[in-house]
């Protein structure tokens, strides 16, 4: 649906001011869409959102449903939203998912996660996908994350706005309480889904939201902007270990990611907690547990001696020669020879590994001759090269202690042939007498 006007018609609800304020702070007026669930909060900010459009403040407007497939009315609720937003004439993109069959420990995450998949895949360049979210729903994100032990970065609950795919997400509602969108809900004659979900606690954030919530709102009634301000106030402190964690990368980090051990352990315990950490989740969008940082520095006095190897942040955490290195959860298998018929397409090798000769030809490889046959083979021993940095050939187990090659890796790495010569290990040298 767009719009090419841009006045004014008639005075706007005060959430809908809301609404167009946070539009207009993140420059998100051409482009927007609604998560429309068809609930409560979702309907209420459709509404806001359509009443911005024919008020022409926004030019385009669309909807995003998603039906899990997790109760068996959610077939109808699809029909009712799709309704909705043809009687309004917005565009509505749908996905009906069966996440039932394929989810049976963590249902909550499987769903999130198929969700957000689905909105990133729809959104357009530009485009901020609205959400709406309130002030009590963020409260709820909060004590959820810190039962299960988030620290500062998790106490941040729910930021208002990042990066979604080709687009933003923005929660223009978060500080909004839940009172305030009931009311505009009632004045706007909105009617929306019930999920009879909602009214059982078998899910964590369910036994919150009917058990645990409401008890606290009795003796606290002001619960829920008490806890979002420290959301907020955690989100800043937050920002800031991670400037500092970006210095200190700036002074601990070698060319190849690795983190200088000497230099780690010369910082305050606390910054060495907070730069690894913040490592980590650069390397493997994931943060590493309190069991995992403890046992990462009961174990890094002796790393310089011994070699570690832990699990950490979803990966191994080892140390080579004075440097921890976050690598593979597993280590790829051996590979099965094989030759590249077709240098100009990719090969995926037997373990997973793809290699694309535009990497090899970007490190100096040439391209092979007419007469010259690409294989792929895995190391054997004995194998000898003269690299482009070396003057004389050497066995390669020797130019991989000189690359600082972790011993780890050396096994599954490939080694590109023409012919019977070997030319190359992507990543890590290409053969002097075939460099471009």
């Amino acid at each position: 649906m767009e719009n090419t006007q841009s006045d004014l018609s008639g005075p706007l609800q005060s959430l809908e001011r809301v609404l167009l304020n946070e539009l207009k702070q993140n420059q998100s007026l051409e482009r927007v869409a609604i998560a429309f669930s068809g609930g409560l909060d979702s309907k209420s900010l459709l509404t806001a959102a359509n009443n911005l459009y024919k008020a022409r403040q926004i030019t385009n407007l669309r909807a995003f449903h998603v039906n899990h497939g997790l109760q068996i009315e959610s077939h109808g609720w699809l029909e009712k939203c799709q309704r909705d937003c043809h009687r309004l004439g917005i565009e509505l993109a749908c996905v009906s998912l069966e996440l039932a069959e394929i989810a049976h420990s963590n249902i909550e995450q499987a769903a999130r996660d198929a969700r957000y998949q689905f909105f990133e895949q729809q959104l357009y360049d530009n485009e901020v996908l609205l959400f709406a979210h309130h002030q009590e729903d963020q409260a709820e994100t909060l004590v959820f994350r810190l039962l299960r032990g988030s620290g500062l970065l998790g106490a941040s609950a729910m930021p208002k706005s990042r990066k979604l795919g080709k687009g933003r997400l923005l929660r223009p509602w978060l500080n909004v309480p839940r009172q305030a969108i009931q009311e505009y809900a009632s004045q706007q004659n909105i009617d929306w889904i019930e999920d009879p979900s909602n009214q059982s606690d078998r899910y964590s954030r369910n036994y919150l939201r009917l058990n645990i919530l409401p008890a606290i709102a009795k003796k606290w009634p002001g619960y829920a902007k008490t806890l979002s301000r420290f959301s907020q106030q955690a989100t800043e402190q937050s920002e800031l270990l991670a400037e500092i964690a970006e210095q200190d990368l700036g002074q601990l980090t070698n060319e190849n990611s690795t983190l200088n051990i000497e230099l780690l352990v010369s910082l305050s315990l606390a910054r060495q907690k907070n730069v690894v950490r913040h490592w980590a989740r650069q390397l493997q969008q994931n943060s590493p547990s309190s069991s995992e940082l403890s046992e990462l520095f009961n174990q890094l006095g002796a790393a310089k001696e011994k070699s570690i190897c832990i699990d950490f942040a979803g990966g191994k955490l080892r140390s080579y020669r004075g440097a921890l290195i976050m690598g593979l959860k597993q280590e790829p298998e051996i590979i099965v020879p094989v030759k590249w018929e077709d240098i100009n397409q990719n090969i995926v090798l037997s373990n997973g590994l793809i290699l694309d000769f535009t990497e090899l030809k970007s490190m100096g490889l040439r391209k092979p001759k007419s007469d010259e046959v690409v294989l792929i083979k895995p190391r054997i021993g004995g194998e000898k090269c003269c690299p482009g940095y070396r003057s004389k050939s050497t066995d390669l187990k020797s130019i991989y202690q000189e690359l600082s090659v972790p011993p780890w890796e050396r096994e599954w790495l490939p080694l590109v042939y023409f012919n019977d010569e070997l030319v190359a290990v992507p990543g890590k040298f290409i053969a002097k007498k075939f460099m471009t």
